[in-house]
């Protein structure tokens, strides 16, 4: 991913949205290393997500994290099918602007889907064996997010009632 200004990344959310962006640290990006950016805020209800389509667009969403575990044994991150323990897969929902419908999935809940997928994070358990090489696991990783951001931005612009 490329590197993002602040300015950028505030910039990248709905107006109306803005108003609750807390960027990260910029300075500790590895940002070589990201397929997107994302990150929590320091409260842990809220994360983030900036995404740089092919065409260039940043678009960025703000989620509620559920701050609860429920149940216990593994889950999966969605977009990039780590396995790892109830707690570090979270429930993730994005409120449709002015309407009342929230799309969801559960992810990594940090957030650091590109560092599981290239092993520069470990999670708490052991991984399915795939053949896979980590770019197509990237592709996948993408593919996936960019159908999450298909969802909304059909609600968002009225396409789904």
């Amino acid at each position: 991913m490329r590197v993002l200004t602040k300015e950028e990344i505030i910039l990248s959310f709905l107006p109306k949205e803005r108003k609750k962006v807390k960027p990260p640290d910029l300075g500790t990006i590895d940002w070589a290393n990201l397929d997107f950016l994302g990150w929590i805020h320091p409260s842990g209800h809220l994360g983030y997500i900036v995404y740089e389509f092919q065409n260039g667009l940043l678009r960025g969403i703000v989620l509620k994290r559920t701050p609860v575990t429920l149940g216990k044994g593994a889950r999966m991150c969605s977009l990039c099918y780590t396995l790892n323990t109830a707690s570090q897969i979270k429930f993730f929902t994005y409120h449709i602007p002015g309407k009342n419908i929230l799309v969801g999935d559960y992810f990594c809940a940090d957030l650091q889907c590109s560092l599981y997928i290239r092993k520069i994070k470990e999670p708490l358990l052991a991984q399915m064996q795939e053949n896979l090489t980590i770019y197509q696991k990237i592709k996948r990783c993408k593919k996936n997010l960019e159908k999450f951001f298909r969802i909304i931005n059909e609600y968002t612009l009225g396409k789904n009632k």
